[in-house]
C-alpha cells in the first residue's frame, strides 16, 4: 500500500482551546497508516496558527481552509481530499483512545 488506509476527517471552527489535545491524540495512534484531513471552517481565533505549526511537524496532516460554511460542508470538503480506503470522523473537542484506529480497522477486517 502506498497511501494511508484511514483518512481521519476533522472539521474545526474556533477550536484553539481543544485542538492541541485532539491533534496529539491522532498523532499517538498505535495504528500508523493514517492521514488527518483538517478543514478550518473560517476560524477567527488562533486555530489557523495552531494548524500550521502542527502541519509543519506532522507530514500526515493536511490542512484545508475555507470560509465558514458549517459542519456538513466542511466534512464534504475533507472527504473530497481523503485518500484513505476508510474514513474516520472526529471533532475538534474529541480525544482518540490510542488504539481507536487499530481496533476499528481490525474489526472492519474481521468476518
Amino acid at each position: 500500500m502506498t497511501g494511508p488506509l484511514v483518512s481521519v476527517l476533522l472539521p474545526v471552527y474556533n477550536a484553539e482551546a481543544t485542538l492541541p489535545a485532539a491533534l496529539e491524540s491522532v498523532r499517538r495512534q498505535t495504528f500508523k497508516e493514517w492521514e488527518l484531513i483538517v478543514v478550518d471552517d473560517g476560524s477567527k481565533d488562533r486555530t489557523p496558527e495552531l494548524l500550521a505549526a502542527a502541519a509543519a511537524r506532522e507530514p500526515r496532516l493536511k490542512v484545508l481552509s475555507e470560509a465558514h460554511v458549517g459542519l456538513v460542508e466542511a466534512l464534504r470538503t475533507a472527504s473530497r481530499h481523503a485518500s484513505g480506503e476508510l474514513l474516520a470522523r472526529m471533532d475538534a473537542d474529541d480525544v482518540m483512545h490510542p488504539r481507536r484506529l487499530l481496533l476499528q480497522v481490525t474489526r472492519m477486517d474481521s468476518p
